[in-house]
């Protein structure tokens, strides 16, 4: 299966995006805004998509509120969601409509793949039918018949299935950075980090210029921390990890959950972006939140750093974190009569600022436009 990012995206009827057509994704998309612009929509879109390719579509909706929540309103409810996503050659595009019920359903499914003819361009179409509940994406990537549509089929999939949407929000009790974690579970960290300890205990034995670089990067925002200290331990299921983490000038171990909530939380952030084996696409929302300045802008080195080995979506709320970035990279989200919209930065038309300001500052300036506006009379 290919594992191709995402190249155009086109959303409409998603909560506050009425319309959102054709928006090429770089390999830097940095999405910044005030509170309730819609930014994080986008991010809730992605996470839908990803739903609907797992076969958990429906658990999304009931997740999110049912149709009335998801659908974008403004005097009245629109009637559709409708997703159309580009990765490369291969598009992959759906309508939902609202049950009796107020759930979702698939109003219409389909993928396609642009084909070069000799002297012209064809498209070869998959239909993958209409009026189901969950997505028909991995039956047809599966079933026999047509080699061509089910190579379509194949390869949108496995381009989904590439993308983790992070989320280390969640640092207290029962988190699942505290989890250990299958000792052999360490081929991708997973969304919420629940595998962060079989992941670590691989560099350490496997990959030691990986775990070097994470260790020093935690060193540098927390002095007093010395090194990682894996321990395994035998379940049921099989060889388990336990992260534990030693101090400087100290011995003894401490369990992760005597780290503060914002250490806890780097460390995952860090190990999502120096991993070697990264996600075609990375969704990160408000990686900052919980961070000291000092990790911010040490994250924001290992941001730019892993946009060169993957695609990066992430939203931010923080103008120390956007400064680390070219304007080029930044995405603005404005809400205007109720609806966001969405504006990629030019270098050009920041120009005459852009020697004496960081691209935060401007921000913070209202010279870029991303700050709370007012709606209505």
């Amino acid at each position: 299966m290919a594992k191709m990012p995402i190249s155009k995206l086109t959303i409409r009827g998603l909560r506050s995006i009425r319309e959102l057509v054709d928006f090429e994704l770089h390999n830097l998309n940095v999405l910044i805004g005030a509170n309730g612009s819609g930014k994080s929509n986008l991010v809730l879109f992605l996470r839908m998509v990803s739903a609907m390719r797992a076969g958990g579509f429906q658990a999304f909706v009931r997740r999110y509120g049912g149709a009335d929540a998801l659908l974008f309103r403004d005097d009245r409810r629109a009637d559709s969601i409708r997703g159309d996503l580009k990765f490369g050659n291969d598009s992959y595009r759906f309508e939902l409509r609202a049950t009796a019920d107020l759930g979702l359903y698939f109003a219409s499914e389909s993928g396609d793949r642009e084909l070069p003819l000799e002297g012209s361009s064809g498209t070869k179409f998959v239909d993958l039918g209409r009026g189901h509940l969950e997505s028909q994406l991995s039956q047809h990537a599966r079933l026999p018949g047509d080699p061509g549509d089910r190579s379509v089929a194949q390869d949108v999939l496995g381009s989904i299935q590439s993308w983790v949407v992070y989320h280390f929000h969640e640092t207290g009790f029962g988190s699942r950075l505290r989890e250990s974690s299958l000792q052999l579970d360490h081929e991708r960290l997973e969304e919420e980090g629940r595998n962060l300890a079989a992941v670590v205990n691989h560099w350490r034995e496997a990959r030691p210029d990986t775990y070097s670089a994470l260790r020093d990067a935690v060193r540098s925002i927390a002095p007093f921390f010395d090194d990682f200290r894996p321990v395994t331990e035998t379940s049921a299921n099989g060889e388990r990890v336990a992260l534990l983490w030693t101090q400087r000038g100290a011995t003894e171990p401490f369990a992760v959950s005597q780290l503060s909530d914002g250490t806890q939380r780097f460390i995952a952030l860090a190990a999502a972006l120096l991993q070697p084996n990264m996600p075609a696409t990375v969704i990160i929302d408000e990686p900052e939140l919980g961070l000291h300045p000092q990790a911010i802008a040490y994250l924001g080195g290992l941001i730019r750093s892993a946009s060169t080995r993957t695609q990066l979506i992430m939203c931010t709320q923080s103008p120390l974190l956007v400064d680390s970035f070219a304007p080029e990279d930044i995405v603005v989200v404005a809400r205007e009569h109720g609806e966001s919209k969405f504006r990629r930065l030019t270098r050009e038309e920041l120009s005459e600022w852009i020697g004496d300001y960081s691209v935060g500052e401007l921000w913070k300036r209202n010279v870029i436009d991303g700050g709370p506006r007012r709606e209505g009379p």
